[in-house]
Parts: C-alpha cells; structure tokens; sequence
C-alpha cells in the first residue's frame, strides 16, 4: 500500500488535558459551546472528551461513533500551541473505544512543543491512502482483547509507512500479562506474577490463594485475592466475564506494614519516575491511597523521586535494559514495587498507561520538576526518531 501525506485544515478540538484542568463549574459552558460546533465531527469527538470518565460511557463512546462515522482524523489543541511555528508534526494512531484503549498523550505534550493530530483506524477497514502529514507517528492504541486484531493487522502495513514509527504492534501485543510473563522470565533480579488466562468454569480447578481479575481491567478495577471456595463465588456473582486472568500473589509489604507501588516511564530502555503511591492494602492505585491526606507519604513520594536517577534507576538499569530488548517498545509505562528479597517487582508492562501533571500544586508542588523531566524525555524520544537529534 502507497500512502500520500495530505495537509489537515480541520480545526482542532480542545484536549482532554486541558478540559481535565478547567473548574467543574466551566462544565455547561463547554457542553454548549461543544454542542454549536460548526463542524460536525468534531462536535461529536469534543462531546466524546467531555463525557469520558463522567460515568456516561455508552453516551459517550456513542458521540465517538458518530464522529467517527463523519471523519477519522482530529486535530487537538494543546495549551502550548499559541505560537506559529511547531517543532514537531506528532500523529498519534488511535482505535476507537473509551480513554483506557489508547495512550492519553496529549498528558505527555501539553507543556512540549509539539502539534498532535489524531488517526483512528478502524477494525475490519483497510487504512486510509492519505494520511495526515507529521514527522513522526505512534502507535498509540493499548494491548487489549478489543484492541488485538487490529494491531495483528497493522505490522505489516507499517513496512510502507512514509515516516517513522514509534512503538510497533508486534511489540506492543508482547504486552499481555500472560505473554510478558514468559518473555521476561529468567532476568536476574526481576519478579514477574504468574498469569493464565483461565475461563470461568476453570477457576474452580485452581489452587487457592490466587489473584483473579477480568482479562482487560487496570488500575486495580475487579481485582481481588481469592483465598476460598466460597470467596470465588461471592466474586463469580458480582462478576458476569467469562474469562479472567489467574495470577500469583506476590507478597511486596514493606517493614511497616504498608505497601508502595511505583509508576515508571520506560522510554528507550531508560527509566523516568512517575509517582510512588503507598498505602494499607495491597491493590494499590494511586488515586485511592490518600496521597492528597497525608504529608509523610507525600515526604516519602519527594525523596523517593528525588534520589530516583542516582540510586533506584542505576540499581535496577540492568533489569530495564533486559526488559527493552526483550520488548523493544520505545515507549512503555510499568507499574512496579520491591519484594523482600529487593528484587524489582513488575506488574505490569502497558504502552497506554497514563502519565501526567495534573495533581494539585499546591497539595503536590514537587510533581511538576520531576515530571518535566518525563516530557522532555519523550521529546528527545520524538527529536532522535526524526533524526533531529543525534
């Protein structure tokens, strides 16, 4: 397939970074401003933004179909996009679907020069000839069940891509928590949970304990210690899937009792920290472990970020440097802890995981140093794949 770069006139819609960061009290005027939109994709992908994570979900995805149904492409507005003149012409490659199936960027460039357009490709449709023209593209949609034919339809096509690619297909299905687990198996130093996937008839045959959660759930969403006949039940009938992930319960307390579980950003091999959540229960997610609560966890999170290149990042640069060739993804975010024995604990590798500054300054005023140095990472990710960069 030959493909044609084409220049994009559409006007862009605003960011879900940056409806994300105005007042909730400025919501009506958005929705009525989105609603008299002239245009009508992009009336349809700005209701899209706006109703994501308001627990309106099938409207939502319902105003995507719409859009997606008129136009493919969208142009996004980035808070940094006041001046004339872009460094780079980023196309990020989008499937349909909620905010967990693609990488959330526009949270990685709002403060880099960089102007973002948006591609969907759609399952069981051949790729457009014209494209949008940019510099540089990413494959941005996420390992997921929904998500899998049609990155195992994309590779190939990608041998006649007329720019470079960040983040290949083939790599990004390396991603599966039952798949990373054999990859990445045998580095020293490195503790990986075991995970099958396992159909709901089949869980009754397991040895208990064992961690169970629905194939495509994050953030610790039906994520639970199974330790009973009866605790598989109860599970079962609040939970109507019919297959699940079966894993190993890996113990990671730390000496006081607490659990802490970090985010790191993996660009080139190179580890970059993300946050440090620590909390009482061993499902950590970092909005619901009351980091906004509790000054000496926020202490905690400064200097373990502080100290993160000089001591934790050289410690474990071995294990990073194994997991990048083994998954050559340029971009991917880990969710990690430390066991007992101080082996690096990785729970999960996911190319569409979400990182961001938006937590609040004055709550959290150390974030927005610490972050930078993740963006401009990605920056120099994006510089040296065009070759602007040495």
């Amino acid at each position: 397939m030959k493909f044609e770069l084409v220049d994009i006139e559409f006007p862009a819609i605003l960011s879900h970074v940056s409806i994300a960061r105005q007042p909730l009290s400025l919501a009506p005027e958005l929705m009525q401003e989105a609603s008299h939109d002239p245009d009508p994709a992009n009336m349809f992908m700005r209701m899209f933004y706006l109703f994501q994570g308001t627990k309106q979900d099938d409207f939502s995805l319902f105003m995507q179909d719409k859009a997606l149904q008129l136009r493919q492409v969208y142009k996004i507005f980035l808070p940094n996009q006041n001046s004339n003149h872009k460094r780079i012409k980023l196309l990020a490659l989008f499937a349909p679907g909620d905010m967990r199936e693609n990488l959330p960027i526009d949270y990685l460039l709002e403060n880099l020069d960089v102007e973002l357009t948006i591609l969907y490709l759609l399952p069981n449709h051949p790729l457009p000839q014209k494209i949008p023209n940019h510099d540089v593209a990413i494959v941005a949609m996420g390992q997921s069940t929904s998500n899998k034919p049609l990155l195992e339809s994309l590779d190939r096509v990608f041998e006649q891509w007329p720019r470079p690619i960040i983040n290949r297909p083939e790599y990004i299905l390396k991603c599966a928590r039952d798949s990373s687990v054999q990859i990445l198996k045998n580095i020293r130093g490195l503790v990986l949970a075991q995970n099958i996937r396992t159909e709901r008839a089949d869980l009754y045959k397991l040895n208990y304990p064992f961690t169970l959660r629905p194939i495509d759930s994050h953030a610790g969403e039906n994520f639970c210690l199974i330790s009973s006949k009866d605790e598989l039940q109860n599970y079962l009938s609040d939970n109507e899937d019919s297959h699940f992930f079966a894993g190993q319960y890996i113990d990671y307390k730390s000496h006081d009792g607490l659990f802490r579980k970090f985010r790191v950003a993996l660009i080139k091999g190179v580890p970059y920290v993300c946050h440090l959540a620590i909390a009482q229960d061993w499902v950590v997610h970092y909005l619901k472990a009351g980091m906004d609560l509790s000054q000496i966890k926020r202490q905690e999170e400064e200097a373990f970020m502080d100290d993160f290149q000089s001591k934790f990042a050289l410690q474990y640069a071995p294990i990073f440097k194994s997991i990048y060739e083994r998954i050559p993804l340029e971009y991917v975010v880990l969710d990690c802890a430390i066991d007992k024995h101080n082996d690096l604990v990785i729970f999960e590798l996911d190319n569409s995981g979400w990182v961001h500054d938006t937590d609040p300054r004055d709550i959290f005023p150390y974030k927005k140093r610490i972050m930078q140095k993740v963006f401009e990472a990605f920056e120099d990710l994006l510089l040296k794949k065009i070759n602007w960069l040495p």
